[in-house]
């Protein structure tokens, strides 16, 4: 979204392996405006004969055509190079070390990747394989055993992703995430050493919790279609810290809802519980002590928030040309709220809550979460892309995870709707109603294990008006976020967080 005014490589590491040159290139961008950014981005020198390849099965990994001598060929992306990706596994088995101009690339590993590492000398075939997916990171899977993530944008402070996961694997007993195995991190003399990858274990999986619910969301409205009752809608009852709202259900409802995702999401939740728990595990850990809330930082939370909101709305306000003719009543519902989104997150000050400030994921959802069949597994502690290192590794409550999760519930209830192309209009007013019933009643079951698995840890409030207050806020504020998002991105996809916001401000 910035206007890049100069690239310059601001340093550039060299290395071989089996007779192929690297360069390690840490790239500094400057823009028209604001300031500048890392990136990193090894690079290779291909002939024309393996050109070819390249441009058949990695095309974005072309960076221009280069002329060496009498040698024609192109600069590329060395990831894409098989021995590249070999060099760095054999570099951090090895820990070496690669010195360059400004300072040096180490490459090490952990006890833990040293025992799961005796099992494989006996393998004499190394398979190194780019994940194909679109992400904002490369990730690499070495001998289907080992996930090495390399990081593209970098920053002189520490990558929150590698030091939670290094953190819950070395200093807590929590399993549910995948075990951390090394790193490479560019290093300089009085600066703070720069995490350019980090290795971690592989975990088996059937997908992530995005596509179960997808599943569990399509069998759902299969069963509401061949619903005899189908436009008798039950009337939502209770809000979402209400620990009895399952049990309030009819027999009937149960059913079709499924008890198979009420234990699941249960599951989900105490997971949650127990990440959360044991990121709050250590007190004399400075990064991760947790902190007392106090109405200073209250008040601070509020001008925050009163920020989003205002460039939320002015990005609403600007852009309601684009927002499709079907949804501009919704979304000038939603215009009028402006100050009444801002009265109600006002309230984040309006008294001082009993509750704790800890490191938490901090872009938390179901996307995040990948599923083996019989467990949930967490992952990807980076942290909002938006947001610079420094803001990611600050202690926030864990409610907002919560949030964010709940609003990933609410994005996969509407999403699945919005793909259901074969249903009559009228038919799809209903389900949408059906559709808030299914959001509503899998975050209760959510909101009521998470607290249960909490107990008396003072991580959240014990008094259930502030703990309302503070999540109703927390999802709020995750929907005006996602507002300002979807504007810039997808458009037609406003309507989910214009239905998130006005779903909160009806639950006084």
């Amino acid at each position: 979204a910035r206007l890049i005014r100069d690239i310059n490589i601001a340093e550039a590491i060299h290395l071989s392996f089996h007779q192929e040159n690297f360069s390690w290139l840490t790239v500094e961008i400057k823009y028209i405006e604001g300031l500048p950014e890392l990136y990193q981005l090894p690079v290779s020198f291909a002939s024309k004969e393996y050109e070819s390849i390249l441009r058949e099965e990695f095309t974005q990994s072309i960076i221009a055509p280069v002329t060496i001598g009498d040698d024609q060929g192109i600069l590329y992306d060395a990831v894409y190079s098989s021995l590249f990706r070999e060099a760095i596994y054999d570099y951090m088995t090895k820990r070496r070390r690669i010195r360059g101009k400004e300072g040096e690339l180490a490459f090490y590993v952990n006890k833990e990747f040293k025992a799961a590492h005796k099992e494989d000398q006996e393998v004499k075939e190394f398979h190194a394989k780019v994940l194909s997916a679109e992400q904002s990171n490369t990730s690499i899977i070495f001998n289907r055993k080992y996930f090495f993530k390399i990081y593209r944008k970098l920053d002189r402070v520490t990558n929150p992703d590698m030091e939670i996961l290094r953190f819950l694997t070395e200093k807590t007993s929590f399993q549910n995430v995948p075990t951390f195995m090394g790193g490479v991190e560019h290093r300089q003399e009085n600066q703070p050493p720069m995490t350019m990858g980090m290795m971690q274990e592989m975990i088996e999986n059937q997908g992530d919790a995005w596509d179960y619910a997808n599943d569990e969301l399509n069998r759902y409205f299969e069963k509401i279609l061949a619903y005899p009752d189908f436009k008798n809608i039950p009337q939502l009852k209770d809000d979402l810290t209400d620990l009895e709202s399952f049990n309030n259900l009819d027999e009937d409802i149960k059913e079709i809802l499924g008890v198979a995702i009420f234990e699941r999401i249960s599951l989900l939740a105490q997971r949650t519980a127990e990440m959360h728990m044991s990121l709050s595990s250590r007190n004399r850990e400075p990064d991760f002590e947790p902190e007392a809330f106090s109405l200073h930082y209250q008040r601070s939370l509020f001008s925050s928030l009163q920020s989003l909101t205002r460039s939320s709305y002015q990005s609403l306000e600007k852009n309601m040309d684009i927002i499709p003719d079907s949804i501009q009543d919704e979304a000038r519902d939603i215009l009028g709220m402006k100050n009444n989104i801002l009265r109600r997150m006002k309230m984040i000050y309006s008294r001082k809550f009993n509750s704790l400030k800890i490191r938490n994921h901090g872009d938390f959802h179901l996307g995040q979460v990948l599923f083996t069949g019989k467990d949930f597994f967490i992952i990807d502690f980076e942290g909002e892309p938006a947001r610079t290192f420094s803001e990611r590794r600050l202690k926030r409550s864990p409610l907002r995870d919560v949030a964010g999760m709940l609003r990933s519930f609410h994005y996969a209830a509407y999403s699945s709707l919005l793909k259901l192309t074969a249903v009559r209009q009228e038919d799809i007013d209903i389900l949408e109603k059906w559709a808030e019933f299914w959001y509503h009643y899998v975050s209760s079951i959510y909101v009521k294990t998470y607290i249960q698995t909490l107990g008396k840890t003072r991580l959240i409030p014990e008094d259930q008006k502030d703990l309302k207050t503070m999540l109703d806020i927390f999802i709020l504020e995750k929907a005006v976020y996602e507002l300002n998002y979807e504007l810039n991105n997808r458009p037609d996809w406003v309507i989910i967080p214009i239905k998130g916001i006005k779903y909160i401000m009806k639950a006084e």
